[in-house]
């Protein structure tokens, strides 16, 4: 149609008296349906030409076109595999067929995935390989339209979106919606059609993942947050410990401070990537421990020789081996922060490793 009005009147030949469920181009530009009855098409662009089952058990509704590496026409229903031969479909012996005409996926090189009642499989013309067992509940369960990628299937059903991967692993996505076609853009975005409308799953470089105690972080209040040389990333809680997470697996290393008091809050993180320390520090408190923990779980606090109270701000390192320290009083100055890590209230020289006057953040 255009504009209300018909557009192309040869387009009043492809009537089937029917739902179309699949169709499909082939090398020669002709198109090629698959309805819900038993009836195939195909329409060349001038003329539809018809195919009917006289098998009773093997007919061709809801049937899934494909063409072949030699350039053979396939049509696979739930039940028969037929094959194109002489102007018509020969019943070809098969015993893996697909759940349904949703479940088939066509790759690249012209085979094609699809689901049976045993899982994944690939197809080849005639030659089916399983790729990987699913478990019944996820098959039985009214299976979409699927989605196979590099990491493995995409598997929408009534209770969610599965993501079955070919290292074993399965993830479910959308729990308890009913999700029935997925799909991945030029972008990477996967999207999902549901009952609820359309989702979209950002590539995974632009998703944002929440952590909390579901992911074993002890406390969920986190008060900073830096990241090492390993990509790992460290975060301070304010429960008197440091997690250290690891993106790739998800695991998290967590460090205990003792004094529970003085560290109950780690405010600042700051890594040292000259001495491959990790800075922290607290309202009442500063310390480091090697970047490469756990292997190394020293931890090494600044200490006030006159064991004065002292109230940090903030702090800074620099290139060399100084540290900068802010405090309530003023900013004091670490000449050598690993092998002299201390400072004494008592015998500042001002304007040198002090700076006199309330410093702020």
């Amino acid at each position: 149609l255009k504009e209300g009005k018909e557009n192309n009147k040869q387009l009043k030949g492809l009537n089937f008296n029917a739902v179309i469920v699949s169709f499909f181009e082939d090398s020669k530009g002709r198109i090629w349906f698959g309805t819900n009855k038993n009836i195939l098409g195909v329409w060349d662009g001038k003329s539809l030409i018809k195919y009917s089952s006289t098998l009773t058990e093997s007919q061709y509704a809801n049937a899934y076109i494909q063409e072949d590496t030699k350039g053979n026409i396939w049509a696979y229903s739930t039940k028969a595999a037929f094959l194109f031969i002489k102007n018509n479909f020969v019943l070809v012996h098969d015993n893996k067929f697909s759940l349904s005409y949703k479940t088939f996926y066509p790759r690249a090189d012209k085979s094609v995935y699809f689901l049976s009642n045993e899982g994944l499989n690939i197809r080849n013309g005639a030659v089916s390989n399983l790729v990987f067992t699913i478990d019944k509940e996820l098959l039985n369960n009214r299976p979409g339209y699927i989605y196979v990628d590099e990491k493995g299937l995409w598997l929408g059903n009534n209770s969610g979106m599965y993501v079955i991967g070919f290292d074993g692993k399965t993830t479910q996505l959308l729990k308890n919606t009913d999700v029935s076609q997925v799909i991945k853009d030029r972008n990477s975005n996967i999207w999902f059609t549901t009952n609820n409308g359309i989702y979209r799953l950002p590539d995974e470089k632009e998703r944002v993942f929440v952590l909390g105690k579901e992911s074993n972080l002890g406390n969920q209040a986190i008060k900073s947050i830096t990241k090492d040389s390993f990509g790992r990333l460290w975060m301070g809680l304010a429960n008197n410990s440091i997690h250290i997470l690891n993106p790739k697996t998800n695991g998290i290393e967590k460090i205990g401070i003792d004094d529970q008091k003085k560290y109950n809050t780690i405010k600042q993180l700051v890594v040292d990537e000259k001495n491959n320390k990790v800075f922290f520090a607290s309202d009442y408190g500063l310390g480091y421990v090697d970047e490469n923990y756990p292997k190394n779980k020293n931890i090494n606090y600044l200490k006030e020789v006159n064991n004065s109270v002292f109230v940090v701000k903030n702090f800074s390192l620099d290139t060399t081996n100084k540290l900068a320290l802010a405090l309530s009083s003023g900013v004091v100055m670490i000449n050598d922060r690993i092998k002299k890590f201390e400072f004494s209230s008592l015998r500042y020289r001002e304007n040198k490793d002090y700076f006199k006057e309330r410093a702020y953040r």
